[in-house]
C-alpha cells in the first residue's frame, strides 16, 4: 500500500474537513488553486502517479480529493488502531458512570 510520510499527513491534516466530506459526500468546496495543486503534488509524491489537475474544473478537483481522501483516513484510521492495539495511547481510559451514578442516585 502506498503511504504518505509524516510531514505529508501533516500537510494534509488541514484540509481533513474537505477531504472527509469530498468522500463520504462526493461533493466538495473549493480549497483555492494553490492548495489543489499542493494537494497533486503531494499525491504524485506518494504514489508516483501523474494526476493532471485543471484548477477550474470541480469534478477534476473532487476526484483528486477523494484519491487523497480515501488514501489519507485508510492511513489514520489504521495508525489509529494500531496506537489502540499497542497501547501507546497516553490518554487515561475513563470509565463511564451508568446513568443513576451520574444523577446521584
Amino acid at each position: 500500500m502506498t503511504k504518505f510520510t509524516d510531514e505529508q499527513m501533516a500537510r494534509l491534516a488541514q484540509w481533513e474537513p474537505s477531504l472527509r466530506t469530498a468522500v463520504r459526500s462526493g461533493w466538495a468546496r473549493g480549497i483555492g488553486s494553490r492548495a489543489t495543486l499542493e494537494m497533486a503534488g503531494i499525491y504524485e509524491a506518494a504514489t508516483g502517479e501523474k494526476h493532471p489537475v485543471n484548477v477550474g474544473c470541480g469534478p477534476c478537483i473532487l476526484g483528486l480529493m477523494k484519491r487523497v481522501g480515501s488514501m489519507y483516513f485508510a492511513q489514520k484510521d489504521a495508525k489509529e488502531s494500531g496506537k489502540e492495539r499497542s497501547g501507546a495511547d497516553d490518554g487515561a481510559k475513563v470509565k463511564r458512570a451508568k446513568k443513576s451514578e451520574r444523577n446521584g442516585k
